[in-house]
């Protein structure tokens, strides 16, 4: 795994499900971070502010990253939060930019909540996904 990818599920695994996010930020965002998510503020006190409320709101926390995929400098990761034994669980797509050390600097993206699978519905995480390579042209 690229560091690159290895900073983003960082971020995941260790400043949002484990709560230590002075050290995630000191290991794997870089000198600027850009914030596209709404209510969150740029900049990593504003991750760390946004954050702190989170972990006010939701003190069990359990993330299952699901997939990590690259594109060049950006990675993409679906994950499964579970929070608070269940009560609260969100499927969310995020992306990160990162600079020419692999660090984060910049970060959208898609949350929406989980639902169970019914009537023979898939399951909005995993599917019936099947990945194969492409070629850009």
């Amino acid at each position: 795994m690229s560091i690159q990818a290895q900073n983003a599920q960082n971020l995941y695994i260790h400043a949002i499900q484990d709560g230590r996010v002075a050290e995630a930020q000191a290991s794997s965002v870089g000198d600027t971070y850009i914030q596209h998510s709404t209510g969150v503020p740029d900049g990593k006190e504003g991750f760390a502010t946004f954050f702190a409320d989170f972990f006010k709101r939701h003190p069990e926390r359990k993330i299952k990253i699901v997939r990590t995929i690259e594109d060049g400098n950006l990675v993409f990761v679906h994950v499964h939060q579970y929070l608070n034994g269940g009560e609260a669980q969100w499927v969310t797509t995020d992306t990160f930019r990162a600079d020419e050390n692999g660090r984060i600097v910049e970060h959208w993206d898609v949350i929406d909540y989980y639902r169970t699978p019914e009537n023979g519905q898939l399951d909005q995480i995993f599917g019936d996904l099947k990945l194969r390579m492409w070629t850009r042209q």
